[in-house]
């Protein structure tokens, strides 16, 4: 029996001095799969891109591919926000951003 070893990254971003709480800010998921350069390449993009967004983003990063197999990723890296949106391979910045920025818009 093989362990799978997960780590977790939690990026906060910092909110203009009107608001004085995290709580008020809503917190989502991302969960990157696939190898370490691919995913790394990727999550710092996700960062970069979800900064201008007011969110809280908690990274996950899942090695294992056959646990990528069963959530249905096929491509690597590949990034899931919030259970729902799928990216994969090495989006670029802008289009994380539009595309989690219409999700939200969606989902709000």
């Amino acid at each position: 029996m093989q362990l799978s070893s997960v780590s977790t990254k939690e990026t906060t971003i910092k909110m203009s001095s009107s608001s004085n709480s995290l709580s008020d800010v809503p917190q989502y998921r991302a969960v990157f799969y696939g190898g370490r350069l691919g995913t790394d390449k990727l999550a710092r993009r996700f960062s970069c891109a979800t900064k201008a967004l007011a969110i809280r983003v908690e990274f996950i990063f899942e090695p294992d591919p056959l646990t990528a197999i069963d959530a249905g990723v096929s491509k690597d890296p590949t990034v899931i926000f919030d259970s729902e949106l799928m990216l994969e391979g090495l989006v670029r910045a802008e289009d994380i951003t539009q595309a989690v920025g219409e999700y939200l818009s969606l989902s709000a």
